[in-house]
């Protein structure tokens, strides 16, 4: 039997499959979807550059659970959207008009140092 935490990733990756499928926008990150694995330390950040192109972007990030994770993701002008979710699962979805490169900050203010999955589509 999967875990909470687990069967929350594969919903959200499968709903986000089918969200994307059904799209005849072709957007988000330059190069396409990735997912990779990061650790971001007790009371610290961690950036991540990212480009996107014009149309719909979506940042996601899966904490495992030891962390109380925050994502903001800056635009060149310095726009900042908050991810909403909760503790260590948060996502932001954005509408960019002009390509260009966006900053994820990802922020540990939990107790522990927090391993999370960040996926972009």
């Amino acid at each position: 039997m999967f875990s909470c935490a687990r069967r929350f990733t594969l919903t959200l990756i499968a709903a986000l499959a089918l969200t994307f499928a059904s799209s005849p926008v072709e957007a988000g990150r330059t190069g396409g979807p990735t997912t990779f694995p990061a650790t971001v330390q007790v009371n610290s950040s961690t950036y991540f550059d990212i480009p996107f192109e014009i149309g719909p972007a979506t940042v996601i990030i899966t904490g495992n659970g030891s962390g109380m994770l925050d994502l903001l993701v800056y635009d060149a002008d310095g726009h900042i959207t908050i991810g909403t979710g909760d503790r260590d699962r948060k996502a932001v979805t954005l509408d960019v008009y002009r390509a260009g490169t966006f900053r994820a900050e990802i922020r540990n203010v939990g107790p522990a140092a927090s391993v999370f999955i960040l996926t972009t589509n």
